[in-house]
């Protein structure tokens, strides 16, 4: 006995087609989206970077979690990739773009850390719906989330500085036809 009669055919490709339209129309809003953070790295002359990490003190005190060494390997893939990575004192103000890498941790017992790493480039824009308002806001992103056991909490720094390749890819194919 076939397991669609002739009758019952008719609804299961419409369905089949309504799904297939309604899923085709995100691949090109993602694709939009990419497109857009891209296209917002485009001439951008310097940016400064921020690191941050929330972890509980248990966690903060393990060296694979060390902050300054973070900073640090960021800045220096950063510097080799030939990115405009201002380096010094931070800038206060909107006027300046910024690299943002926030590292949240906990500690879930039992030898278990789940992590979240983001990266965001915040810069100033125009609100050309509000009669060219100033503002601040993250214009390129990317993150990831993980969970590691203790004996593998390099992971999560390693997940931190690999994140920036997507910023660094991102920025030479953007800034390519300039050059």
């Amino acid at each position: 006995m076939p397991l669609l009669k002739p009758k019952n055919i008719l609804p299961v490709v419409c369905w089949i087609f309504i799904f297939i339209w309604f899923s085709g129309g995100s691949e090109v809003s993602a694709q939009n989206e990419i497109t857009s953070q891209r296209k917002s790295l485009q001439g951008l002359q310097q940016f400064y970077l921020t690191v941050n990490l929330e972890a509980g003190s248990d966690l903060s005190e393990k060296k694979a979690l060390d902050l300054p060494k973070i900073q640090e390997e960021a800045v220096q893939k950063l510097k080799s990739a030939d990115l405009p990575l201002e380096t010094g004192k931070t800038p206060g103000g909107q006027q300046h773009a910024m690299l943002i890498m926030h590292i949240n941790t906990m500690d879930a017992g039992r030898g278990i850390v789940p992590f979240a790493v983001n990266i965001d480039l915040y810069q100033p824009v125009k609100l050309t719906l509000n009669r060219d308002l100033e503002q601040t806001a993250s214009t390129w992103n990317t993150g990831n989330v993980g969970v590691v056991s203790y004996d593998n909490l390099p992971t999560i720094r390693e997940s931190a500085i690999t994140l920036l390749e997507d910023f660094i890819n991102d920025y030479k194919a953007a800034n390519r036809s300039i050059e």
